[in-house]
């Protein structure tokens, strides 16, 4: 495979096929290709201001404690009023009953309004870019098809038909059995890592150390099987999603085409991953250089996404000052905060646009890497097996009788 032809084509289609920059914004929106965020972890996580937990422990009877890794608590089952659960907060231990109690006085109802209503909205921002990604990449993938084929550039239009169709459905049931499955073997192969762990129900100390021992010594392998795993499922879902959307194949079809291209081509897929991998990490540091560039600009966009997103702050604001009588502080803030969070996402949408922009356009051109590469990878799938049922046949007539 010409690596360096794939790329520059990828590239040039990126600018050919402007019907297609609005899905990749929506790519860049709903993936890691647009904006991105930092977070200080400075004042949560402190070597010196907290203090390492104690780990989980269940207490089963006087007798039988099984302890494992984690946060501090105590689950104690002999407890004989029921099940008792202990938190730490650093050196002091809290009931979960007493907890519970305080949060029921002290946060008043409009707390809850705010957080089903945070929560409400979120649900509703998933379920957008859950469709919206899997409609942008089947109108991506299909649309440099067309192209392909026809030679015509595809507006939004036909991208749009494209894209809300079936492929979209399958491309999302392809993404879930691939990690559905993985997770479940992993989780299994977890499962078994923690299993001397049951040691400490032989009541000994020795055999209680020793199975800590063999479950860190089994860690380390099941890490690396996670990373292993990552790799191979990112590998797996780019030509399972070519092979449905480009050849219209179902998704237990499409899974197995794309398992078999990465065995029989396996040098040239790893580094067809390769290479598009290395374009993703390339693009975080670039991140920060054009939003640097893009600065004078997002000073405008910021004073857009104001006021855009004042539109259904104030809508919110308005439903909510009518609904809620302000008689507490709590009753006289949570409008305001109900308008905040729904103009908050409008206001992010317009603010980092530009940003998202160009990672809509770096996101296409990583999707065409592997559109154009399919074909390639699975029309030299298909010219070996003729080359093996020859050799193979060959070899039967030289054997003699």
């Amino acid at each position: 495979m010409n690596y360096t032809n794939v790329l520059s084509k990828a590239w040039r289609l990126v600018w050919n096929l402007r019907g297609l920059w609005f899905f990749g914004f929506v790519l860049a929106l709903t993936t890691s290709s647009g904006s991105f965020w930092l977070w200080n972890n400075d004042g949560w996580w402190n070597a010196e201001e907290r203090r390492l937990p104690n780990g989980i422990s269940i207490k089963l009877d006087e007798d039988h404690t099984v302890k494992f890794l984690g946060e501090g608590m105590v689950i104690d089952l002999t407890a004989p009023d029921g099940a008792r659960v202990l938190i730490q907060d650093r050196n002091t231990w809290y009931e979960f009953r007493e907890l519970q109690a305080l949060i029921e006085d002290v946060v008043p109802g409009e707390f809850w309004t705010i957080l089903n209503f945070a929560a409400i909205e979120l649900g509703i921002l998933l379920l957008l870019g859950l469709v919206g990604r899997y409609v942008s990449e089947a109108a991506v993938m299909r649309g440099v098809q067309s192209h392909e084929q026809s030679g015509q550039a595809p507006g939004f239009g036909k991208g749009w038909r494209l894209g809300w169709s079936g492929t979209a459905g399958r491309l999302f049931l392809i993404d879930l059995v691939i990690s559905l499955t993985a997770g479940l073997a992993l989780t299994v192969l977890f499962a078994i890592v923690l299993l001397p762990q049951l040691l400490w129900l032989t009541d000994s100390a020795d055999a209680g150390v020793l199975g800590i021992a063999l479950t860190t010594m089994l860690l380390f392998p099941w890490i690396g099987l996670v990373l292993l795993t990552m790799v191979g499922c990112s590998l797996l879902k780019q030509l399972s999603w070519r092979a449905s959307s480009l050849e219209g194949l179902g998704v237990m079809a499409a899974i197995q085409r794309g398992f078999q291209i990465a065995r029989r081509q396996f040098k040239d897929t790893f580094l067809t991953w390769l290479i598009w991998m290395s374009t993703k990490l390339a693009w975080i540091p670039v991140t920060l250089v054009v939003v640097v560039l893009l600065a004078p600009l997002m000073v405008a966009t910021v004073v857009l996404g104001t006021i855009v997103g004042a539109v259904p702050a104030l809508i919110t604001l308005g439903i909510t000052s009518y609904s809620m009588p302000g008689v507490t502080l709590w009753q006289e803030v949570t409008p305001w905060i109900l308008a905040g969070l729904a103009g908050l996402p409008v206001f992010i949408l317009v603010t980092f646009s530009p940003v998202n922009f160009v990672g809509g356009l770096v996101r296409l051109f990583q999707s065409n890497i592997w559109t154009l590469a399919y074909p390639e990878l699975r029309s030299a799938r298909q010219a070996k097996q003729p080359a093996e049922q020859e050799s193979k046949a060959q070899g039967m007539e030289a054997t003699p009788a």
